[in-house]
């Protein structure tokens, strides 16, 4: 699970004096404001993630790969990562299946770099999924020197991806204190306009 925390100071403000001028209207606008920010989250970090690594931001934004909360705690918000590590799969590899001739299986997390060798015990093997519209092959690892027992290759998980400070988080920040803003505002005046 990864936190990224939103200073929302301006925010706190601009509440709390709607607050008082419109209590009904300002506890409605504040909530659409957290569903709305939480939707915003995820496509910001979708094309961030995507932008450096080489997964699809579809595969980002997936409830069953990533999941994300939006949490409001006075002056700050708390934008909450969780999911589970990914298979290759999700990742750019070669060979995508399984063909006759032993090819090296090469893989590739991130976009800088290129391509690295998986290593020698590394091969294209079988899901055993049944419908035809599910993954049938993905990339394994002997554990040991015999055929089995073998293990799936596993890159980063999202919550991962979205730490690295450096390259995702600070443009994440960047766009969501004054979106969350700009919603507050306008649903603020929706509901007002409906009183």
């Amino acid at each position: 699970m990864v936190r990224v925390t939103v200073d929302s100071t301006d925010l706190e403000k601009s509440y709390k004096a709607k607050l008082a001028e419109a209590p009904k209207e300002a506890k409605q606008a504040f909530s659409r404001m957290l569903l709305d920010t939480e939707r915003h989250a995820q496509m910001v970090v979708a094309k961030q993630v995507s932008a450096i690594y080489t997964i699809s931001s579809a595969d980002v934004k997936n409830p069953s790969i990533a999941s994300v909360d939006v949490i409001s705690r006075g002056s700050e918000t708390l934008i909450r990562y969780r999911g589970r590590t990914l298979t290759w799969h999700h990742f750019k590899y070669t060979p995508r299946s399984r063909g006759r001739r032993v090819q090296p299986v090469k893989g590739a997390v991130k976009k800088a770099g290129g391509k690295k060798p998986a290593g020698a015990r590394a091969f294209i093997g079988g899901t055993g999924a049944g419908s035809a519209s599910k993954v049938q092959s993905i990339p394994f690892w002997r554990v040991g020197k015999e055929r089995t027992p073998i293990k799936a290759i596993h890159g980063p998980s999202v919550p991962q991806m979205v730490l690295n400070e450096k390259e995702v988080v600070p443009p994440v920040l960047e766009d969501l204190g004054p979106y969350m803003q700009d919603r507050f505002e306008h649903h603020f005046g929706f509901y007002l306009s409906k009183r």
